[in-house]
């Protein structure tokens, strides 16, 4: 994320209408939530509508291993 944490509040209006409200600025974000095991759930914000249907979980040396072949110019 971009912006501070404390610099918006995520409002939710239904199940599948949650907003994000800043000041006079209220852009357009799309959220997702994941269930990720019993009694636990992952929420992500984006913003396109196009998050994938399941996550996909990563171990620490593969993460490791891609991220360090970014280069300055990937970003």
């Amino acid at each position: 994320m971009s912006i501070p944490l404390n610099s918006f509040t995520v409002i939710k209006y239904h199940s599948d209408d949650i907003r994000i409200k800043r000041g006079e600025f209220n852009p357009k974000y799309y959220f997702k939530q994941y269930s990720i095991a019993d009694g636990y759930k992952l929420a992500v914000c984006a913003e396109a509508d196009d998050f994938p249907e399941e996550i996909e979980y990563v171990n620490l040396i593969d993460l490791y291993k891609k991220l360090s072949s970014y280069t300055f110019d990937d970003i």
